[in-house]
């Protein structure tokens, strides 16, 4: 404080009060003692000197279709934001929270706020330990009922468990094929009953029911207990869609992932799914009756809410062009909400790549679904203004040392095989399979790719570890122009693209 009391002249005009730890006293500061506010006669004096829309936060987008802006929130749109939540029963009923999110970021600060508020217990991790074996060691040591997560952590954490499960011969194998079982029975349940279930003879049925009834809930308990401990509830998944693979996966093993859907511009939560009312894929229902969606004729989902934010710092054109007059905020989200109330988020508006073939392409929905290959961790889509979509990929390496290693047991030797050239091998073959599948529209065929480092924080990453596509494709603009002209002398064929490879610079 004596470093506070030496700029106390100057602070006079521009700080109202001081909350302090410590009982001090000040001629020139109004200062409270922390434990002196809980009593009301001494909350009733400080709330004089506040009216609620005094700016209490300043949190920086996370930048993945631009520059980043500096959000600004009210002392009043965040408390809007907690009693939503607080009204919410899947909120209200926490025990205990592990939090290893950025607390510099919206959603990991919210659900600080939560535990606050429903008396729940934080966990937080050691230092360094975000994304290594040591995390999870944690989460087994201190058994939390809920772990908020991003989407890319659950995809890590299903690529090592069939990465491990593929590796134990007949034990392993009898376990995926369990795993398998239950995945199918999510699916059909996502389908509301629609799916028929084949008829199956008398063998099968009794095997089923020895390996489900007897051995499968072992199971299913042994790699929840293994990943996220006991007493585990569910994971909230938010800042991302999450592909379905995944999802159906962790359902399918009792590990529930109820997404969400917010922004640093709504004050983080505006809907999320609950364990009684969920459609997998969806970003759940309004978390509040006074929070209220609506479609626009181009698809873009606009809401509205006591808890949005007021704007952003110092950039009153792009305030005015998010805020409408109405006090709606305009998201850059495609969407849909079903007649149950659901929300789907099916792109981003910024995302839409328009070719010179006049073809509108949500380059969200292809980049997933090259994503869904085992040799894909990361993709970008190139191709706005372009004649066809090229793609900017990051290999994944432990699916490619699987590789090495099945080639190698194959020929019964290790062999010295170029990692570059099977790289460029199998990633060729993910994508002639992309451009082959039924699903694949002609004018969403990749037409080229280019092989890209992993991504790194702040290097095509955000701390939340979102993609930044504008980022990517600055780094490797060069590649991207070199892979263009290259394909200009190459005849496309009827049915699947050539492909031509690039490394990047």
């Amino acid at each position: 404080m004596e470093e506070v009391f030496k700029l106390a002249p100057e602070l006079k005009e521009q700080v109202k009060v001081i909350v302090t730890f410590n009982e001090v006293l000040s001629s020139f500061l109004k200062i409270f003692f922390f434990d002196s506010i809980l009593t009301k006669e001494k909350s009733s004096s400080l709330s004089r000197w506040f009216s609620g829309n005094e700016e209490a936060t300043i949190l920086y987008t996370s930048g993945t279709t631009g520059q980043p802006k500096g959000v600004v929130s009210t002392h009043k749109a965040h408390l809007e934001n907690i009693r939503q939540v607080e009204e919410n029963p899947l909120f209200a009923s926490i025990k205990s929270v592990f939090h290893f999110l950025p607390q510099a970021h919206a959603f990991g600060m919210r659900m600080v706020h939560i535990c606050l508020l429903a008396g729940a217990t934080s966990y937080f991790p050691k230092k360094n330990r975000v994304d290594k074996a040591g995390l999870f060691e944690d989460i087994r040591f201190t058994n939390p009922e809920v772990i908020p997560v991003v989407p890319k952590v659950l995809e890590r954490i299903r690529q090592k468990v069939l990465s491990q499960l593929k590796k134990d011969g007949i034990k392993g194998f009898i376990v995926r094929l369990v795993i398998k079982h239950y995945e199918k029975e999510i699916k059909e349940r996502e389908e509301k009953g629609t799916a028929q279930q084949k008829s199956k003879g008398f063998i099968t049925r009794a095997l089923e029911s020895f390996l489900l009834g007897r051995i499968g809930l072992k199971i299913k308990n042994r790699i929840k207990e293994n990943i996220v401990g006991r007493n585990f509830k569910f994971f909230i998944s938010g800042g991302a869609a999450l592909q379905r693979p995944t999802l159906r996966f962790f359902w399918a093993l009792d590990m529930p992932v109820l997404e969400g859907y917010g922004s640093t511009e709504a004050n983080v939560v505006l809907t999320v799914n609950t364990p009684k009312e969920y459609r997998l894929g969806s970003v759940g229902k309004p978390i509040s009756p006074d929070v209220k969606l609506k479609v626009d004729n181009n698809g873009e989902l606009l809401v509205k809410s006591p808890s949005l934010a007021s704007g952003y710092l110092n950039r009153p054109d792009a305030t005015n062009k998010q805020w409408n007059k109405d006090g709606w905020y305009r998201t850059n989200d495609l969407a849909v909400v079903d007649e149950e109330g659901f929300l789907w988020i099916k792109g981003r508006l910024d995302d839409v790549l328009v070719t010179t073939t006049g073809e509108n392409i949500q380059s969200w929905t292809v980049e997933e679904r090259l994503k869904r290959n085992k040799f894909i961790s990361e993709a970008v889509v190139v191709g706005d203004g372009r004649p066809a979509l090229i793609a900017l990929i990051v290999p994944d390496k432990e699916a490619l040392l699987e590789e090495i290693a099945r080639i190698e047991k194959k020929r019964g030797q290790a062999v010295n095989l170029d990692l570059e050239k099977i790289t460029k091998k199998v990633i060729y073959q993910a994508v002639k399979k992309f451009n082959e599948h039924p699903s694949t529209r002609p004018y969403e065929r990749i037409r080229g790719f280019i092989v890209i480092p992993p991504l790194k924080i702040n290097q095509g990453l955000t701390p939340t570890l979102k993609v930044q596509r504008k980022k990517v494709i600055a780094l490797h603009r060069r590649a991207i122009e070199a892979l263009y002209e290259a394909l200009e002398n190459q005849p496309a064929k009827e049915k699947v693209f050539s492909l031509a490879v690039k490394e990047a610079a």
